[in-house]
């Protein structure tokens, strides 16, 4: 029961920190020199409401406005009658805008009053009346990182990890996506060559209703470190999001997955688990995105034999493409092997590029 405990006191230090500092969509300032902070409901007949949730909606003549940043998905008129769905970044001079557009990622420097209206995205469209199918394509990133490996074994390597994602929608709503994720890392012990490990794993996750969705993922390792020729996990189950937004999302998880384990010395395992646990991801600004999972995993039919695992990661962008992230995984297990710890602890720092 270390591990609930443990997670107890992650997330009251979470709820400690972030609950004073609440989160806002936009920042308005004004002629006067005031700053108001909150959520752009419209823009519209040169008016400007917004909505805080210290002092409640207000209303602003747009007039007085000489400098707007929306981090929010609105769609969003210029003038001249060109419409976008994305939000509102600084532009390149004092009374500029940049409007960044989600679909394409087109960004357009425009003069500040020059927007003509600023409605969510619901309001603009009309009703689905075709069942189309869209995708955006495959976003891929690929990061070098150094890891650091503390607990049963203490070494140090060098990884490339590859990740691919691909998301379909339906009437403007996500349907399902793909998730296609390798690692290979190598490490050196003293004395010997280089020691190879690596893991493949691909997932797809359809959504049966807004927040509930189903999952399927298959993921394929080798450890030659531990004489590991293969360990196949075959995971189905479910997930459902108790909050989702552009700016932070909890999901809860439950199912089943088979695993099987094979060695060199012929020495074969095949287990069933029933793991749950939740994913928190909080994204402040599209800048700093800290996202914390936990599993807890038991055995089927042996309760007494699990798996509990926290995993902490922080990213940074640097621009558009690079960004640098900061990983700290704890696994404890209730039987560790003979003369072996409960505790296994990985520090990564990884270098991405996105394309």
């Amino acid at each position: 029961m270390k591990g609930f405990r443990f997670l107890l006191f992650v997330i009251g230090i979470i709820t400690t920190l972030v609950a004073p500092f609440p989160l806002f969509a936009a920042k308005v300032e004004l002629t006067n020199g005031d700053v108001l902070h909150g959520e752009v409901v419209s823009m519209e007949n040169g008016t400007l409401h917004l909505r805080n949730p210290v002092i409640g909606d207000c209303c602003i003549n747009y007039c007085d406005v000489v400098d707007l940043r929306m981090d929010q998905l609105m769609t969003i008129t210029l003038c001249d009658g060109t419409s976008m769905e994305g939000c509102i970044s600084n532009g390149r001079e004092q009374g500029q805008v940049t409007v960044i557009d989600k679909r394409t990622q087109a960004m357009c420097v425009v003069d500040l009053h020059s927007l003509c209206s600023i409605v969510s995205p619901c309001e603009s469209q009309e009703p689905c009346q075709s069942m189309e199918l869209c995708t955006e394509g495959w976003k891929r990133k690929i990061s070098l990182a150094y890891s650091n490996l503390t607990g049963n074994s203490v070494s140090e390597s060098m990884e490339i990890d590859f990740e691919a994602k691909k998301e379909f929608t339906l009437c403007d709503e996500l349907h399902h996506r793909w998730e296609i994720e390798s690692e290979y890392r190598y490490k050196e012990k003293e004395g010997e060559d280089f020691v190879h490990k690596g893991q493949f794993e691909v997932l797809y996750e359809e959504w049966l209703t807004r927040c509930l969705s189903w999952k399927a993922s298959e993921e394929i390792r080798f450890d030659q470190g531990k004489n590991l020729q293969f360990r196949a996990r075959t995971l189905l189950g479910a997930g459902y999001y108790l909050y989702h937004n552009d700016y932070s999302s909890i999901q809860l998880n439950a199912g089943f997955s088979l695993v099987d384990e094979f060695y060199d010395k012929k020495k074969d395992e095949h287990n069933i688990h029933a793991p749950i646990g939740f994913d928190i991801c909080w994204n402040f600004y599209r800048c700093l995105v800290f996202e914390y999972e936990f599993e807890y995993s038991p055995d089927v039919f042996d309760h007494d034999d699990y798996r509990v695992e926290h995993d902490f990661e922080w990213t940074v962008p640097i621009d558009k493409v690079w960004s640098i992230s900061v990983e700290y995984d704890i696994i404890y297990l209730s039987k560790p092997a003979k003369n072996k710890q409960h505790y296994d602890r990985t520090f990564d720092v990884k270098l991405s590029y996105s394309f």
